[in-house]
């Protein structure tokens, strides 16, 4: 809560725990500047400690202003609270809000909520409100670069798109996406926080606190000022957010005795200090990040910035960190797909009339993963590993390949005029340290180009051509169309999922007739489409592989999703039979359990909604299923020769108020609806065949523990805490 600045006529809040800001001053009419801007950043207390390092990454104490708005105030162990992070404020209490009723989302009023607080702090020559989440990163001078083209003394709402497809499509890519950032000029804030807890009380069911603010602004007459550099680069997130994970974990763990990082070189090299061949680059450098972002060099940040936030971190949770940094990796294929270094080669030996005007370091992918498996066994290994077997110019690539395969068509030209690009030296001494012999050159980039022809890539006799196929080196294909999950009673608008799922499906099905070395294709489909089909579901039926559902009655009732499915299985069966593909169809039901990825799927928001304030529960029965169990399915389909045809993926078939009840055991804290969405009878129950998912195997995870499991990764997460 806080304390209402004199000035204001706002009802008065009292202080319950904070930090202070920093006072600045500017001349009214001054170019806008860092110091116009108020930052608030929205975090959860437990997750704080991943998410920490995101804002370190971009925050400049006694420069930057702002706070950072946690769920609940710091336990001791957070205390005293660094001089170098944003200070905190405890939000709100929405639930003490006397004037908002129990129908109002919890999560997306405390977030939206947080501009209102941002202003009552009553911070001065603020022109915008920069809203983020707190592993938002913001890069300064492009934010004030953006800003700065605006009249800050009008309303305006700056942001930029969803990362969420479906909100787009929705709100005609109209509602900014609050993950990146946003932004809020003054005059709007002061207008939004006299009518905010209103506005809210009209829309009390808006899902996310995007759409409130959205809604809000609507009813001002303010819509979004599109700014597509505003946000942070895509690579950052899972870049960082991937490395803090892991490390997180490993800081839960007792065993884990030392962490090897696989970082880059890409974090050592590019800081504008000059690269010629009498510089010697060693452990000692380390990108800029500010660099690289000026010169968009997006890839080069993400790399920095993980690695940097893995030290950090490390230093923090007492971690014995080493970190092995590989140039460009080249040498033998162990996986079926291709990846960047062996992309560029492929590149050059593939009809490229000119080769890049690039100087790159290179290294074998042997020598680094030895050096993975040193760095962990040697006691008195420590810090960083730069691992480049050589640095050479793409002109030194093309004559190395062309004294190897004379006979290959071989660019003879560089893309551009200029001198080339100098070659430089990376120290070898540490690396060596670790007993590494960098394997030479050219071998591993005879091996590299071996690979490729092992692997189908490539193909014919070197000493005359190559000829290149279009090829899927694998002997299976899994596939998932991709639409929504769950979709129940879409408008009309989006029959356009149609379009998609079946063209995806022929697509790839099509590619896979091409490939000879496709042997089977396990095909993700959906129990849409086998249970909708005018037949009635009771506790005596049994729904089996034999069912279809009808695309016509999905037609009559507007089941978009469900069409989508059925239309798209139906035309991938046709295509195998007609080109002779061995298929198999994996029909899950809804799918549970933990959460692999960090962003929430449709499957687990239906359990957060039921977790998180819901009043009521839907009069709806489906069929569940765990996702470790689908996951071993499409494995058993793929490996065992005599699977074939469909496989119905449904452990449990439950009515909500069953899904209700077994969260009340696990959860008995936990306030959940009492009531069903209408007044009648509960849609029944029934029965899905287990006979043939047995037959793969497959022994069903009990509900409850899906269940369990799904609830306690959204806390995990941070998409609830209790």
């Amino acid at each position: 809560m806080f304390f209402l600045n004199p000035s204001n006529n706002y009802q008065p809040f009292s202080r319950l725990l904070s930090t202070s800001s920093y006072p600045t001053t500017t001349t009214p009419n001054s170019p806008t500047n860092i110091n116009h801007i108020v930052f608030g950043i929205v975090g959860s207390l437990n997750t704080w400690n991943s998410r920490k390092p995101y804002v370190e990454s971009w925050w400049r104490p006694n420069i930057t202003r702002g706070y950072l708005f946690l769920d609940r105030p710091p336990t001791p162990e957070f205390q005293p609270w660094p001089s170098n992070l944003p200070p905190f404020r405890v939000s709100e209490d929405v639930r003490k809000i006397t004037t908002f009723p129990k129908t109002v989302r919890l999560i997306p009023a405390r977030i939206v909520r947080t501009i209102i607080e941002a202003f009552r702090e009553g911070d001065k020559n603020v022109r915008w409100y920069v809203m983020g989440d707190d592993d938002t990163i913001f890069f300064l001078d492009n934010l004030i670069g953006v800003l700065a083209k605006y009249n800050h003394s009008k309303y305006y709402y700056i942001g930029s798109n969803s990362e969420f497809v479906k909100s787009n499509y929705d709100f005609s890519f109209d509602m900014a996406f609050g993950g990146a950032g946003y932004a809020l000029s003054y005059p709007l804030v002061e207008a939004l926080a006299a009518k905010l807890d209103a506005c809210i009380l009209r829309y009390p069911r808006s899902y996310g606190s995007d759409l409130t603010l959205y809604s809000c602004l609507a009813d001002f007459g303010v819509l979004l000022t599109l700014e597509k550099g505003f946000h942070q680069a895509e690579l950052l997130d899972p870049a960082v957010n991937g490395t803090l994970n892991v490390l997180n974990s490993c800081a839960k763990a007792p065993s884990v005795k030392r962490v090897v990082l696989t970082s880059s070189i890409a974090a050592v090299a590019f800081n504008g200090r000059p690269r010629t061949p009498d510089v010697v680059v060693d452990e000692t450098w380390f990108s800029d990040p500010e660099l690289c972002k000026q010169e968009q060099q997006w890839y080069l940040v993400s790399k920095t910035l993980a690695e940097d936030a893995a030290w950090k971190f490390a230093k923090e949770k007492g971690i014995d960190l080493v970190a092995i940094n590989p140039s460009m990796v080249v040498g033998p294929l162990l996986q079926q797909t291709l990846n960047t270094s062996a992309d560029a080669i492929l590149k050059v030996i593939n009809g490229a009339q000119v080769f890049p005007n690039l100087t790159v370091g290179w290294v074998d992918v042997k020598d680094v993963a030895k050096a993975h498996i040193q760095a962990y066994e040697i006691p008195s290994a420590s810090g960083r590993y730069c691992m480049v077997g050589k640095v050479a110019h793409y002109s030194e690539v093309v004559r190395t390949l062309r004294e190897l395969y004379p006979s290959l068509q071989l660019p003879k030209k560089c893309a551009d005029d200029k001198p080339f690009v100098p070659t430089y030296q990376v120290s070898k001494e540490r690396a060596k340290s670790l007993g590494i012999e960098f394997t030479p050159f050219e071998v591993s980039l005879k091996e590299t180009v071996e690979s490729l022809k092992e692997k189908g890539f490539v193909r014919g006799d070197l000493n005359n051509e190559f000829v290149m196929i279009v090829s899927f080196r694998m002997s299976f294909f899994i596939m998932s169309v991709l639409t929504d999950l769950l979709s129940i009673h879409l408008d009309e608008k989006q029959a356009e999922l149609l379009d998609p799922a079946v063209k995806g499906t022929l697509n790839v099905l099509n590619s896979c007739a091409k490939a000879s070395s496709v042997k089977r294709v396990v095909l993700t489909s959906s129990m849409a489409a086998v249970a909708y089909n005018g037949r009635p579901k009771t506790p005596d039926v049994v729904v089996d592989e034999t069912w279809f559902s009808d695309p016509d009655l999905c037609k009559q009732g507007q089941q978009w999703y469900v069409l989508s499915k059925t239309l798209a299985e139906d035309a991938a069966w046709k295509f195998a039979k007609e080109k002779g593909i061995d298929m198999v169809a994996i029909n899950p039901a809804m799918v549970i359990g933990p959460l692999l990825q960090p962003a929430l799927n449709t499957s687990a928001a239906v359990i957060l909604n039921l977790i998180n304030g819901a009043q009521v529960f839907p009069n709806l029965t489906f069929g569940w299923v765990d996702v470790k169990d689908v996951a071993k399915a499409h494995i058993q389909a793929y490996e065992i020769p005599s699977a074939s045809g469909r496989y119905s993926m449904v452990g449990r078939v439950a009515h909500y108020s069953e899904v209700v009840r077994t969260l009340r055991e696990l959860y008995p804290s936990l306030q959940l609806p009492k009531k069903c969405a209408d007044d009648k009878p509960f849609v029944p129950t029934y029965q899905v065949s287990k006979e043939r998912a047995k037959s793969l195997g497959i022994e069903f995870t009990p509900f409850e523990v899906s269940l369990k499991e799904t609830v306690e990764s959204l806390k995990e997460k941070g998409f609830v805490s209790f």
